[in-house]
């Protein structure tokens, strides 16, 4: 019986100390996760600046050209990279499913960011489709800023802090049923307009 005990009271001493290294680790994951972010967060923070600063409504023409060109030039290049991405994937596999839960969606639009480094740059002081062009550019980074800013808020509140001060997207993503519900309503009317009411 006693033997039993002490064997008991050994395995529970094994589980606990498991527990402390785990919970160790986690909170250097953690740690290395954050600062790295930080330094990322740091730099598109400075990029959507000057997507704002591009997008702003009362400039004129010239204006605009001029902002919307080195801001589109901000997004192509300054942008995290896909290794770094993938980096930062790879570490959060030491987190806990909740914590990794919450970290997932950051991942996700550090991806849609990656996508805006594909968007070639049109030339500089162009004409109206260039224009057009650069401002859809800087239009969809500010959505994909904001998705990253509410999920790095979720993540980490201190680490979304770093994103107070910009610009909000006014197209932002609505709820996913009223997404669905309006892609149905879409084909609906292009079947109409193929095929008429018959």
């Amino acid at each position: 019986m006693v033997a039993a005990a002490i064997a008991h009271s050994a395995a529970f001493q094994q589980i606990r100390s498991n527990e402390r290294i785990a919970a160790k680790r986690e909170t250097e994951i953690l740690e290395v996760i954050r600062s790295e972010l930080r330094i990322t967060f740091l730099v598109i923070n400075h990029v959507w600046k000057t997507v704002d600063w591009a997008l702003a409504r009362d400039i004129n023409d010239d204006r605009r050209t001029f902002r919307s060109t080195r801001a589109v030039l901000n997004v192509t290049t300054m942008l995290p990279t896909k290794q770094f991405i993938e980096e930062a994937k790879t570490y959060s596999e030491g987190l806990s499913p909740l914590k990794r839960r919450r970290f997932l969606p950051v991942m996700h639009w550090l991806d849609q960011c990656d996508q805006l480094r594909n968007h070639d740059q049109p030339k500089l002081g162009g004409n109206e489709s260039n224009q057009a062009f650069r401002v859809g550019v800087l239009s969809h980074a500010q959505t994909c800023f904001t998705g990253l800013a509410d999920a790095v808020a979720m993540f980490d509140e201190d680490l979304g802090h770093i994103f107070d001060g910009r610009i909000r997207s006014d197209r932002f993503i609505s709820p996913i049923i009223e997404n669905m519900d309006i892609a149905f309503e879409m084909h609906v009317a292009q079947e109409r307009q193929i095929f008429g009411n018959r």
